[in-house]
């Protein structure tokens, strides 16, 4: 993800595939929180600030048509994040993962499935709860249970027996074991070693979901001819579950006092204020409190809203250009006639020149811009272009804790929480001091 054009390329393919929702292991995306890139919303969580490199990191792409029923994101790991969302009367838990590869340690990997069972425990029995991710893991195929079809692939091992122990413990099931497909549409990836003459591909990817909603799912499948610059396979699972429909409410007008600076627009709405409340003092009357306030409040409101209104900041493009586009589009083309590597190799190169040229010039652009507003003196603009040329701006994530340590979702829970604290803040334990009984002191010398 922090290569360049990385994230265009997963919009790109989302958009091609029609996904809504798409998880996304080692992100490599610093601390946590959310971005906005195009349209399309990327949750993600990583490791700390701090850190001098970029390591692990999960990631969760929500397009613009079902972002709106985002509810709550918890960054709990740089492994393990949980996206929640409203459906119709119950809630949608999203829980992405990426697993410990095969050389590290049991320990790291069960640290791992602790935080996974602690995001379970912020979901409810009722809820639809998606857990899904690269989990390093082959369950193997042929054997049918409760919790896997006979639809794997390869052989079982021992991080297969634990994932499916997690399986068990947590009544989940795993969806892209339930149903035939050729071969191709079950791996998820390929690894480094593999060539035509010896094929190394793995089933190591997985989307579960429990049992109960076992039968929302119509099919789940991989898609090796969708590039993504990785060498997984996008794996889709068709789940069909009717979100919350949400009412947007209506936005109030906001006044943009630094329009008075324009002298011609200060007069105009000064003499427009004035009109207004001569008009009012004449047709004052004492006895209609309510009415009067509605008059006065409509005389101010009225040449503010005509001649303050704030207008919409029109959204900054990113460096991302429609050639670049093509360019990935073009490369998708290739891929679906199995084209020569060769070319696609080159086209690649290409594809990264262009991204590296493309980000050179937005920089020298939003520099020059930066300059500009310094020699107009406009120091607030200025330092919100620097802000967000830095990223110095981020949209982090916040979530309450109680005294345990655990994390509190429900939106009941969370009132409690605040009252308790709140009470406790303002306690006070103070011993009440008598009443004096006789107002008079003692005679002063």
């Amino acid at each position: 993800m922090i290569e360049l054009g990385k994230s265009h390329s997963i919009i790109q393919q989302m958009e091609r595939l029609g996904v809504k929702i798409l998880g996304i292991s080692e992100s490599h995306w610093k601390g946590s929180g959310k971005k906005l890139i195009q349209d399309t919303t990327f949750y993600y969580s990583g490791s700390p600030e701090s850190d001098g490199v970029n390591y692990h990191g999960v990631a969760i792409a929500v397009d613009k048509t079902i972002n709106n029923n985002v509810k709550h994101f918890l960054p709990l790991s740089n492994r393990v994040c949980l996206l929640q969302l409203n459906a119709q009367g119950r809630h949608i838990n999203i829980i992405q993962a990426y697993a410990p590869t095969m050389d590290k340690d049991d320990e790291e990997v069960e640290e791992f499935y602790r935080d996974i069972a602690a995001a379970m425990r912020l979901t409810k029995s009722i809820d639809v709860t998606i857990v899904l991710g690269d989990f390093n893991a082959k369950v193997g195929e042929g054997s049918q249970t409760e919790v896997m079809g006979c639809f794997g692939l390869g052989e079982r091992n021992e991080r297969g027996d634990r994932l499916l122990l997690f399986c068990q413990e947590n009544k989940m099931i795993l969806t892209n074991t339930l149903y035939k497909q050729p071969k191709r549409r079950l791996y998820t990836w390929i690894s480094p070693q593999d060539k035509p003459e010896r094929i190394i591909r793995n089933q190591i990817d997985y989307i579960m979901i429990n049992q109960r909603y076992r039968n929302t799912v119509k099919s789940a499948k991989t898609y090796p001819g969708a590039y993504i610059g990785s060498d997984h396979s996008i794996l889709i699972a068709d789940v069909q579950i009717k979100l919350k429909k949400l009412v947007q409410p209506k936005s109030r007008t906001q006044i943009d006092v630094r329009k008075l600076q324009d002298l011609s627009v200060k007069g105009t709405v000064f003499q427009e204020l004035n009109e207004n409340l001569d008009t009012i003092s004449m047709q004052h009357d004492a006895g209609q409190v309510e009415e009067n306030w509605l008059t006065i409040k409509s005389a101010l409101l009225g040449p503010c809203n005509k001649h303050l209104k704030r207008t919409k900041a029109k959204r900054e493009k990113d460096w991302m250009t429609e050639q670049i586009l093509r360019l990935m589009e073009v490369r998708q083309e290739l891929r679906d006639r199995n084209a020569d590597k060769t070319k696609l190799k080159e086209l690649n190169n290409k594809i990264r020149y262009e991204c590296r040229q493309a980000k050179e010039q937005w920089l020298k652009e939003k520099c020059e811009e930066i300059e500009h507003l310094q020699t107009l003196h406009d120091a607030h603009n200025m330092h919100k272009k620097i802000r967000e040329l830095t990223g110095s701006k981020k949209q982090t994530t916040h979530y309450l804790l109680n005294e345990c340590g655990d994390i509190i979702v429900e939106t009941d829970k969370q009132v409690k929480l605040w009252e308790k604290y709140i009470e406790q803040l303002f306690d006070d334990d103070r011993v009440n001091v008598e009443d004096i009984e006789t107002p008079t002191g003692p005679e002063i010398l």
